[in-house]
């Protein structure tokens, strides 16, 4: 039973870290595209 709570446990802790790591480098993607926009503007 507690083997379960825990494999549960870390398998939801897995899929959040990713999920962050994923939207962290998706706003960074996104910052860096609007800067190379900034970038295009300004030539």
């Amino acid at each position: 039973m507690l083997q379960d709570k825990l494999i549960f446990f870390t398998k939801f802790l897995a899929r959040t870290q990713i999920r962050y790591k994923a939207r962290k480098e998706q706003s960074q993607l996104i910052y860096f595209a609007q800067f190379l926009e900034r970038v295009q503007f300004s030539y």
